[in-house]
């Protein structure tokens, strides 16, 4: 049956051609090899990505304002290793006319793509993640039922030895898409080489302290409001948990195919302290012989911005909001292990991504 758009209401010819221009959306996404929503792009070293810009996350939901440019707001090969612009992302370029950002992965490691209006505001930023690593082989069964399969390294690790800082990956305030840079070794309070002067903490508040204001301000790391340790600003001892959940959202930073865990525990079977690598070493429940490297990345103050417990303590997010704050597996160097460490909001952690 075709049915002629000219013959139905013009409210109903809008809602037609908004479905038929999400459906090609879809399509454009489908292309990149991304299952909605993804805000986090895994490309190997030299491959070429298209995804469309005018879609937040590759979610249903469209950007706010008018893309006119694109380009990439900062690199890092990770840890120690210097990097200059055009080493992550080779080239990056941008179609007004179907929304397609195209780019060229270069060597190794983590970048931000962002689109920009005519002003120059981000209207929506991304995370490039370029690397080698099949999450779909590189995994390990975290539960005794086989029902938690996890990545075997960190969001944004370029590495899974033990020891290495290059397994440290990225660190992230709860409920937000954006990464920051961890830490530059395994036992330092700097944060790794990237090619942005990054921008000095901001205090939240009714202004900054808002989700529209990290969409346009993504680099941007905010400090918490004392009232609930988030940086999402209430003025009051109440939580929004919205940004992060059991279902994916397009906040959620994992890749296609992958969340943030619902639980804390992210650690595998039989885990043990490795005082020379600084983490937990544990086993695979599908596989004894498969042993998985959980570094103690440590965290990112929300008082005042500071790297720290890098070496001693590993703290890695879930989605499970706990009252104001947010469920999180802990680990120290003496080896205490709690699966259920509530954390306030308003810090940086590491994210280790479950399949979805």
């Amino acid at each position: 049956m075709h049915l002629r758009i000219d013959s139905v209401p013009r409210d109903m010819n809008k809602r037609i051609f908004t479905a038929v221009a999400l459906l090609l959306a879809a399509l454009v996404c489908a292309r990149a090899q991304v299952a909605v929503p993804a805000n986090c792009f895994m490309v190997r070293p030299g491959a070429k990505l298209e995804f469309d810009a005018r879609l937040q996350g590759c979610s249903r939901d469209t950007v706010k304002g008018v893309p006119v440019d694109a380009g990439v707001f900062w690199e890092s090969a990770g840890a120690d290793n210097k990097v200059k612009p055009g080493d992550i992302v080779a080239s990056v370029s941008f179609s007004k006319e179907t929304g397609i950002i195209s780019l060229t992965a270069g060597s190794a490691g983590n970048a931000m793509v962002a689109v920009e209006d005519e002003n120059g505001n981000i209207l929506w930023s991304w995370h490039i993640w370029v690397t080698d690593y099949d999450p779909g082989k590189g995994c390990y069964q975290q539960d005794a039922k086989g029902n938690v399969i996890m990545m075997d390294r960190n969001l944004g690790a370029l590495s899974a030895e033990p020891g290495n800082p290059l397994a440290l990956g990225l660190f992230y305030q709860w409920g937000r898409k954006d990464p920051f840079p961890g830490p530059l070794s395994v036992d330092g309070k700097k944060e790794a080489h990237t090619t942005l002067r990054w921008p000095k903490p901001v205090a939240s508040d009714s202004y900054t302290g808002t989700v529209e204001y990290t969409r346009y301000n993504p680099t941007v790391f905010l400090l918490w409001d004392d009232a609930n340790c988030d940086w999402l600003y209430t003025g009051a001892p109440v939580a929004d948990n919205t940004r992060w959940a059991s279902e994916k959202t397009k906040y959620d930073p994992c890749p296609a195919g992958w969340k943030v865990p619902s639980s804390g525990n992210v650690l595998g079977a039989d885990p043990q302290w490795d005082a020379e690598g600084r983490g937990m070493v544990s086993t695979d429940r599908a596989d004894a012989s498969h042993k998985i490297w959980t570094p103690a990345a440590g965290f990112r103050s929300g008082i005042d911005g500071t790297y720290g417990g890098v070496g001693q303590y590993g703290y890695y997010w879930a989605s499970k909001p706990v009252n104001c704050l947010a469920r999180s597996q802990l680990f120290d160097w003496e080896g205490n292990i709690n699966g259920g460490f509530g954390a306030y909001r308003g810090t940086a952690r590491s994210v280790r991504c479950v399949k979805e």
